[in-house]
């Protein structure tokens, strides 16, 4: 997943001559998404074996968000310590203060076991 996602923004290129692409807004639509994602919001720190960092910013909303103003400014990325750090071969939760293992960097499978019971339990807070 992570190599496809690399392989895919190498493709895109910044609008302008002399610009520097620095990222891709993703945005996720559906009638439960925010129930899924609710709990996703803020920074996700991707660290990888050679100590880089890449910054994810997630923001979750039941309407649709304009494209924040200042994103291509540096200190937009320079928010409290992160929601998430993902590392080789686990990740770090800030929000259950719990370390998780993702053997090879498979993160999906303990990503989704937590994202199913967090929607479990929004769904429920949405309809009672």
């Amino acid at each position: 997943m992570v190599a496809f996602v690399e392989s895919a923004i190498k493709k895109f290129k910044a609008p302008k001559k002399g610009d520097i692409f620095v990222g891709v807004i993703l945005r996720i639509e559906g009638p439960c998404a925010h129930l899924l994602l609710e709990a996703e919001g803020g920074m996700h720190l991707w660290r990888s074996s050679d100590k880089s960092e890449q910054k994810v910013i997630v923001q979750v909303s039941k309407t649709k968000l304009p494209t924040p103003t200042d994103i291509h400014r540096e200190n937009f990325y320079s928010e409290p310590p992160a929601r998430r750090t993902y590392e080789s071969d686990r990740f770090f939760d800030k929000l259950l203060k719990e370390y998780y293992d993702a053997p090879k960097g498979e993160y999906v499978p303990s990503l989704m076991e937590y994202l199913e019971a967090a929607f479990k339990i929004n769904l429920d807070k949405e309809l009672f």
